[in-house]
């Protein structure tokens, strides 16, 4: 039961607070400009880099917003007016684990939480569980109109089952940005939650494989990618959109290799010049930056994998942290 009024509780949060809202649907208007300018891209060799950059931006375009959102209107109920003499009895209880969960508010709403927290109101199992159930739907919703818009307009692969594969690893990617908000916000103070999580996400963002190819990382700093799930998420993106395609050139895209031959005796210089197509295929691509190391479905484990991990470090920060207003 007290997982039941915690979602019906945060429910109401959600509904109460339509610009919270509209604000996650607000990429729309960024997914038709991203549209009109990669609009219906063709396959020669300038393609070949766009699509890459289109690719990051549709994760950078949902990771972030969602990362920005857990840290301001998600998991709380400081703005909710309603009396927890209205909530059934099943709600109370004195047990040592009773907390309140939040993510970074202001000060006026974090002096309710503290104040809530002191009647020990809630089991912090179940008010875990019960906002995440009520936050799960807006979450799992919110990005697909803007990767739909995105991914049709521009002229990525035309099939249905990619067209699955990139929904499913952008999303729950923004699961993991949204999980970090959620993890900082109950970590540390408002305002430091609010400088940390930037930092954060920039820095896993730059070890991400896109702006620097893995290869040419010092030895020392390897390891970070690892860290990051745009690691994982960016590989199954470009093995999902390249694996299998093919590219060609335009007559002015052709490079000329030029071979000059001395023959022994006479002495003649023989010159040969070929024209070639620098990228002929999707698995060139691939390749250069090594994003097939390990299979599309192993890559999205591993996300899943961080998902699972930031969710249950939450539950322990809500159980145990008090960061002061």
């Amino acid at each position: 039961m007290q997982v039941f009024w915690l979602w019906l509780r945060a429910t109401l949060v959600i509904l109460r607070n339509p610009g919270g809202i509209f604000s996650r649907f607000g990429t729309i208007v960024t997914a038709v400009v991203a549209g009109l300018l990669w609009l219906q891209m063709d396959n020669d060799q300038t393609t070949v880099s766009d699509r890459e950059a289109l690719l990051f931006l549709c994760i950078l375009s949902v990771n972030f917003p969602e990362a920005f959102a857990a840290l301001t209107v998600c998991m709380y109920f400081g703005s909710l007016s309603l009396s927890f003499s209205l909530l059934p009895h099943t709600l109370t209880n004195n047990d040592d684990d009773d907390v309140m969960m939040m993510a970074t508010i202001d000060p006026m709403e974090r002096g309710i939480y503290q104040r809530e927290t002191e009647n020990r109101v809630y089991q912090t199992s179940a008010y875990w569980l019960g906002t995440q159930l009520a936050h799960f739907p807006l979450q799992l919703i919110a990005p697909i109109p803007f990767l739909s818009i995105v991914y049709w307009m521009s002229g990525l692969r035309v099939d249905a089952a990619k067209f699955l594969v990139f929904i499913v690893a952008v999303v729950l990617s923004s699961f993991c940005a949204n999980s970090i908000g959620l993890l900082f916000g109950a970590l540390l103070p408002g305002q430091v939650a609010s400088i940390v999580v930037p930092a954060v996400m920039v820095l896993l963002f730059l070890v991400g494989g896109f702006f620097l190819n893995p290869e040419n990382m010092a030895d020392w700093l390897y390891w970070t990618r690892y860290l990051s799930w745009f690691t994982y998420t960016n590989d199954v993106l470009v093995t999902n959109e390249f694996k299998g395609e093919s590219f060609y050139c335009k007559p002015d895209q052709y490079q000329s290799l030029s071979v000059n031959a001395t023959c022994a005796g006479t002495m003649e210089v023989v010159s040969n010049t070929t024209r070639t197509c620098p990228i002929t295929t999707g698995q060139q691509v691939i390749d250069f930056r090594s994003n097939d190391k390990i299979p599309i479905y192993a890559n999205v484990l591993v996300v899943f994998g961080y998902v699972l991990l930031f969710r249950c470090l939450l539950y322990f920060a809500l159980r145990f942290a008090r960061p002061k207003a």
